[in-house]
């Protein structure tokens, strides 16, 4: 019999074979990917392997508490992960030389035993590794568990709560201190220290190792990150994530020194706020010796992400593409306030650069240098003062591009297509004043851009470009067979003539603003007949007939006064669930050309507040229903003669 016994993914099943016990050269036992149920039989325990592996099966008996140290007393790795494991852990599973635990991916319920990890329980795990993951654990993290050299704890996905036990704080409490290099602890319900409810100073300096891993996102820790942090680091971090809690102030100077020894540092959507201090900026003047563990060990920061919650960059320096960048793959600084300055040109040394998104008034040109993205997929800028044109070159070089968005800017000149970037599905150039001319037409009018195949989102919208009536851009659409067109934001363009069908020529549209143009006619009865999906419409500022049919319902309760609604000046109303704003430009009031709330069980009198309504609609109907008192006075104050009344019908009442 071989010393290491493999049969993984034999879909082996039926009774466990006690006749492993006999097997005293066995090293690893390996039954993973099969289909044993039950419990592991105590003859298992009794072979001389030092490592089970019975991962992936149908177990669901969890081992008694004085399995290891009755049976399994030669086991240092026992990996039962991917199971159907279920009820407590139990309160001990006696002295033994177990290493190695994970149980992860099971419905383990309950709490942490503290006697696990407790050398004063009399009975206890040496464990150096616990993996507890995605599982449905409560409670919260035994302060015994500082007392032994743990070094990988997992606990993610679980619903552990409470704070982080201070006991760890102190070295002459266990050897934790200085041992613990991963420490996974995302997708719970911390919320840090039990006190003041802040992340514990001590924190990251009980982690050591080359390849420390800290990962606490998807909590809810709150307060503010401790300043020590960047100052007590003895560990230098593969992965750092603080992302998706709610910590609040600014972000320490210090922490840059944490951040650039990360090889992902991630602390996104949190509520921090404030500008950054120089050291987040001065990559290139870090101790030598650091600079040289990145060069020599191949440690690279790959990806910097500090999105979405307001953050403030006084500007983007040159030397944050220092040395310590080489690799940067992911540059994430949207949703914050960048302050001013300009995109340093030095940024084009990111050659593995994929994702590039920035917020902010930075100003001066877009650096042609930056065609040097070969890889990059997503160029997304907006809020900025940025001016001159955009680089030809950006187009003949992001060869891999999917995503391109200039929302706000000044820069002018014409558009370059881009054509070759085939890959592309979202392309936003708004709210800046490119042009166009008979020489350089919009290149979404030319037969090459049908080989965009993928494009979901096209924005032209508050820019200078030329375009044609509105029904010959919806045939160049239809032309180019952009079938997956989700997105289309034409706002301020000039776009004239009736506003016709829309299902036939953007068949899955889910977003659409064409406000703010000339365009005339009737609502589209196809929004509510054709999209399913729809979300969002702004036809704001044209001079479209819109109808409100509600007759025939059982809506009861008074007529409300809509003087100070949507519906006057302006209408908001509703399709599928959508929301729909269409207006008249000319008077910045809607025309109804059907107005309808006949046959339901409205009482009393109509408000004043509908006689434009009643004057400007085409047909007005409120009729069927148990309405009394006058008619509006402001319809017999009002200029109107018999014509403004003819082919009216459904006007009922008397004054």
């Amino acid at each position: 019999m071989s010393s290491k016994e493999g049969l993984s993914a034999c879909m082996l099943t039926g009774p466990r074979p006690a006749e492993l016990r006999g097997l005293t050269e066995l090293q690893k036992l390996d039954l993973s990917f099969n289909t044993f149920a039950g419990g592991l039989p105590a003859e298992w325990g009794q072979c001389s392997a030092d490592t089970v592996d019975v991962s992936y099966n149908q177990l669901s008996e969890v081992p008694g508490s004085d399995y290891f140290a009755n049976y399994a007393k030669t086991v240092k790795v026992l990996v039962l992960r991917g199971n159907a494991l279920n009820g407590t852990l139990p309160g001990g599973w006696g002295t033994s030389n177990l290493q190695f635990l994970d149980l992860a991916q099971n419905k383990l319920a309950g709490w942490l035993p503290p006697a696990w990890l407790d050398p004063a329980a009399g009975s206890y795990l040496q464990l150096q590794y616990i993996n507890l993951a995605e599982n449905m654990l409560s409670g919260s993290i035994p302060a015994e568990w500082s007392k032994v050299a743990l070094q990988h704890l997992d606990l993610s996905n679980n619903a552990i709560s409470g704070p982080l036990p201070p006991s760890w704080t102190n070295s002459s409490l266990g050897p934790l201190a200085v041992s613990l290099q991963t420490l996974l602890l995302n997708g719970n319900q911390l919320s840090g220290n039990a006190l003041s409810g802040q992340l514990p100073e001590w924190l990251v300096s009980v982690m050591g190792g080359s390849d420390a891993a800290m990962m606490l996102n998807l909590n809810t820790f709150t307060g503010t990150i401790p300043a020590a942090w960047g100052s007590n680091v003895s560990a230098s971090f593969r992965l750092f994530s603080l992302a998706n809690n709610m910590l609040t102030g600014n972000i320490p100077d210090s922490l840059a020194s944490l951040a650039y020894i990360s090889s992902v540092f991630d602390i996104s959507s949190n509520k921090l706020q404030g500008a950054l201090g120089p050291n987040w900026y001065n990559v290139t003047s870090q101790s030598p010796a650091r600079l040289s563990y990145f060069d020599t060990q191949g440690r690279q920061v790959v990806a910097i992400n500090m999105a979405r919650k307001g953050l403030m960059f006084s500007s983007l320096p040159a030397a944050l593409a220092g040395n310590g960048t080489r690799q940067l793959e992911v540059m994430d600084l949207s949703g914050n306030a960048v302050m001013g300055g300009v995109l340093p040109a030095e940024f084009a040394g990111w050659s593995n650069l994929t994702v590039f998104q920035v917020q902010g008034p930075v100003s001066g040109p877009l650096p042609a240098n930056y065609s040097s993205w070969t890889r990059l997929r997503a160029f997304e800028i907006s809020n900025t003062k940025l001016t001159g044109t955009i680089p030809e070159a950006y187009f003949s070089s992001w060869l891999q591009l999917e995503n391109f968005t200039i929302d706000g800017a000044s820069l002018d000149g014409q558009l370059p297509p881009p054509w070759q970037c085939v890959n592309l599905i979202q392309y936003i150039v708004q709210i800046t004043p490119v042009t166009s001319n008979a020489t350089h037409p919009v290149w979404v009018l030319d037969a090459r851009a049908a080989n965009l195949t993928q494009m979901t989102g096209l924005g032209l919208g508050g820019t200078q470009l030329q375009l044609p009536s509105w029904a010959t851009f919806k045939e160049a659409l239809r032309r180019l067979n952009w079938t997956s067109l989700q997105r289309l934001s034409l706002p301020f363009m000039n776009l004239t003539g009736p506003i016709g069908p829309l299902a036939y020529y953007m068949p899955q549209l889910a977003m659409l603003d064409l406000s703010s143009n000339q365009l005339s006619g009737v609502l589209p009865p196809d929004l509510s007949g054709a999209y399913s999906g729809l979300l969002h419409v702004n036809l704001s500022s044209n001079a479209l007939y819109v109808a409100l049919d509600l007759s025939r319902n059982r809506l009861s309760g008074p007529l409300p006064d809509i003087s100070n609604t949507s519906l006057s000046p302006a209408n908001a109303s509703s399709v599928n669930g959508s929301s729909v704003n269409a207006s008249s430009s000319a008077n910045a009031r809607t025309v109804f050309w059907r107005f309808n709330l006949a046959g339901n069980q409205f009482p009393g009198s109509i408000p004043d507040s509908y006689a434009a309504l009643m004057i400007g609609s085409g047909h007005f109907d409120l009729s069927n229903l148990p309405l009394s008192g006058q008619l509006p006075a402001a319809l017999f104050t009002a200029a109107v003669n018999a014509s403004t009344f003819a082919n009216r019908f459904g006007m009922s009442g008397s004054r």
